[in-house]
């Protein structure tokens, strides 16, 4: 049984009796309730030892959310120190709070997606605010870069392969009247399928040859995370057979 453990760089802004100690840094994917989680069936079990015909491991898993300076996750590092050799089912879920208190979700084959990301900068000459002529200006070209890539999507991949492409960071400039030299732009690629998964990236590339189009420069680099996460159909079977009768029941319909 797994758990994340990790949180993100985030500033947390409620005012719960479980906001972070720590400033700028949050478990906002919910893998505080997942470790409480994984505590909490490493103390049941406990309890019954008797009833346990085998070995149950409870594994933390750190770094679930990125990669370190060598592009490794947590995930790698767990399966390279050889703690998943003798297992023959592993379970994992996460929290939704989109769905109703109470509710469990399983599904079979693809069920969340590869996780890759990337970064560029798009370099021009900027100048005077008064004068865009006399420059060339990289905010302009990116507008129709960002164009390229939302339609990637929606118009390069087939509608029966789900693929996400997200800008989760844009920064330019320091005055309002100086025109920049560069734009820094981050963004994430997410996909089921590695054939879909090689497609976005391919086309990512192309997308970015515009930047040069329009008389500017670029330097981009991409970064393959977590592959997508196929769950076992048995595994999810013996679930649903078993381990679906220990869910409380919810007294709503």
């Amino acid at each position: 049984m797994r758990a994340d453990i990790d949180a993100l760089p985030i500033t947390e802004e409620n005012d719960h009796q479980y906001v972070s100690e720590n400033e700028g840094v949050m478990h906002a994917c919910g893998h505080d309730a997942h470790a409480a989680m994984l505590l909490g069936a490493a103390h049941l079990a406990s309890e019954n030892v008797e009833n346990i015909a085998g070995t149950i491991k409870f594994i933390f898993q750190p770094a679930e959310e990125d990669t370190d300076h060598t592009g490794t996750t947590g995930a790698s590092y767990m399966l390279q120190s050889g703690i998943y050799d003798d297992v023959e089912h592993a379970y994992a879920l996460h929290i939704d709070p989109e769905h109703q208190l109470g509710t469990v979700r399983l599904h079979e084959g693809a069920s969340m997606a590869s996780v890759d990301t990337f970064e560029a900068v798009i370099e021009g000459t900027g100048g005077h605010g008064a004068y865009p002529h006399l420059g060339t200006d990289p905010t302009w070209m990116l507008s129709f870069l960002l164009q390229a890539l939302q339609g990637v999507s929606s118009r390069r991949i087939s509608p029966l392969e789900p693929a996400v492409i997200s800008i989760g960071e844009i920064k330019s400039g320091s005055s309002y009247n100086v025109i920049p030299d560069k734009v820094y732009i981050r963004g994430t690629m997410r996909s089921y399928y590695e054939s879909t998964r090689s497609r976005i990236e391919e086309e990512l590339k192309q997308a970015f040859t515009i930047i040069e189009s329009l008389g500017g420069t670029y330097t981009l680099s991409i970064h393959r995370g977590e592959p997508a996460l196929l769950n076992d159909r048995k595994t999810v079977q013996f679930f649903a057979s078993y381990g679906i009768r220990h869910v409380p029941a919810d007294d709503d319909p």
